[in-house]
């Protein structure tokens, strides 16, 4: 829209575009950002393939997202705790806490900037993490690696049926 509105406005032909940034933005390497938002603003038609491109990153970071909150929520369900899965579950720091929130919400902030729609992900995902916990407290006393893996593959399942849906509803 931004050339659209220039050839309008302009008188003859526009031979370069400056870009500045301001404030502490200004002080670090913005060529990747800026050619990123300039192939996006000037290969619209081609928008589709980033926004795909995106979607599979999201659904596999914010699955395993959804199975390592079981980790963090609930109790290994093995009393002697020799289970491959019990050594992540011990004594977890806010730091590895807000890390895995970090890498795995980066990606859907990211698939944000085509649509705020793309957010809502987030409740069906919600409903598998709270429904699990309970199922696996309730019959076998806590999580195993195995219900870990399951959970995971739920998620990316209901990642990917949520974005298509939604990208058959945006478009």
């Amino acid at each position: 829209q931004l050339g659209s509105f220039l050839g309008q406005v302009a008188s003859s032909a526009i031979n370069k575009v400056h870009i500045e940034y301001c404030g502490q933005v200004a002080e670090l390497n913005t060529k990747p950002l800026t050619s990123l938002v300039l192939i996006i603003q000037s290969n619209f038609d081609k928008t589709s393939e980033l926004i795909i491109f995106m979607i599979f990153i999201t659904y596999h970071s914010i699955s395993r997202l959804t199975a390592i909150n079981i980790v963090f929520t609930s109790d290994y369900s093995r009393a002697d705790e020799l289970g491959k899965s019990k050594p992540v579950a011990k004594n977890n720091t806010f730091t590895e806490i807000f890390i895995s929130y970090l890498w795995g919400l980066i990606p859907l902030l990211g698939l944000t900037y085509f649509s705020a729609l793309y957010l809502l992900v987030v409740f069906p995902l919600l409903f598998l993490f709270i429904y699990s916990s309970i199922y696996f407290k309730k019959y076998i006393g806590g999580y195993t690696g195995d219900c870990l893996g399951a959970v995971e593959q739920l998620s990316e399942l209901t990642c990917l049926l949520f974005f298509l849906a939604l990208t058959k509803f945006l478009t």
